[in-house]
C-alpha cells in the first residue's frame, strides 16, 4: 500500500504542475461564469461596493489569529513526546510563516483589484484564497510533514495572487481590463489566461529568481572559502 494517497513520494513536481493546471482551470471556469460585471469605471468604487472585500479582510485576520493559536496550543500542550511536539510545532510554525509570507501580496493586491479593477471579482477570489489557506495546517498536519497535499491549499493562492497582479498592472499601466477584454472575445479564454496565471509562480521561482540565486550561492561560497571539487583536482 502506498504511503500517500498519490504514491510513495511526498512531493512530485509533475503532480504539482498538474495540480496547478487543475486549479487554474477551475478558477478560469469560475471567472468565465461570473464575468467582468462590476468592473471599476473612471472613478473609485463607493464604500458600499467594498464591503465584501472588507469582510474577507476581517475573516483573514481571524484565521491569522487562529494560526497563532495553533502555535500557542502546541507549545503549552503537556505530555507529548519530544519528537511529536517538535513535529507539531513545525507544522504550526510553518503555517504562520507561510501565511505571513503571502499576506502582504494577497491583502495589498486584493485591495488594489477592488479599488482599480473589479471589487466583485476581488471579493470572490478573496474568499477562495482565505478558504484555501485555512486548510494549510490541516493538510500539513494530515501526514505530519510537508507533502503534495499542502499544495492543494497553496496552489489556488498563488494563482489568485498572480491574477490580481496581472489585472491590476494592466489596468493601471495600460488602462486595459483584462477580464473584460478576454470575455469580449470568449469567456472561456479565461481558462487559458488562468493557466498562464498558474505558471507565473513557476516562472518567478524557477526562472526570474535564478540569476540572483546564483549570486547568493556564489557569495556564500566565497565567504566560506568553498572551493569546487573540479577546481581542486585541476590544481
Amino acid at each position: 500500500m502506498a504511503k500517500y494517497c498519490w504514491g510513495d513520494v511526498a512531493m512530485s513536481f509533475p503532480l504539482l504542475f498538474a495540480l496547478t493546471v487543475v486549479f487554474s482551470l477551475l478558477l478560469g471556469i469560475l471567472l468565465a461564469y461570473t464575468g467582468p460585471e462590476g468592473a471599476v469605471g473612471v472613478s473609485i468604487p463607493a464604500p458600499s461596493q467594498l464591503n465584501g472585500v472588507t469582510v474577507v479582510t476581517c475573516v483573514f485576520f481571524v484565521m491569522w489569529y487562529m494560526f497563532l493559536g495553533n502555535q500557542v496550543g502546541v507549545r503549552f500542550t503537556e505530555g507529548l513526546p519530544d519528537d511529536v511536539k517538535e513535529s507539531a510545532a513545525n507544522t504550526a510554525n510553518r503555517t504562520v510563516a507561510n501565511a505571513m509570507e503571502q499576506a502582504i501580496p494577497f491583502l495589498m493586491l486584493m485591495w488594489l483589484e477592488a479599488l482599480f479593477v473589479n471589487p466583485r471579482t476581488a471579493q470572490i477570489l478573496g474568499w477562495i484564497w482565505v478558504i484555501a489557506r485555512f486548510f494549510y495546517p490541516i493538510f500539513w498536519g494530515f501526514y505530519g510533514h510537508f507533502t503534495l497535499l499542502v499544495e492543494v491549499s497553496v496552489s489556488p493562492s498563488y494563482i489568485i495572487i498572480s491574477y490580481f497582479l496581472l489585472t491590476v498592472f494592466f489596468k493601471c499601466a495600460c488602462g486595459i481590463d483584462l477580464h473584460a477584454l478576454i470575455t469580449a472575445t470568449s469567456p472561456w479564454l479565461m481558462l487559458l489566461f488562468l493557466i498562464g496565471c498558474g505558471l507565473c509562480s513557476f516562472i518567478a521561482y524557477l526562472l526570474l529568481a535564478k540569476p540572483t540565486t546564483m549570486i547568493i550561492i556564489a557569495g556564500a561560497k566565497k565567504d566560506k572559502g568553498f572551493v569546487e571539487k573540479d577546481e581542486e583536482d585541476g590544481e
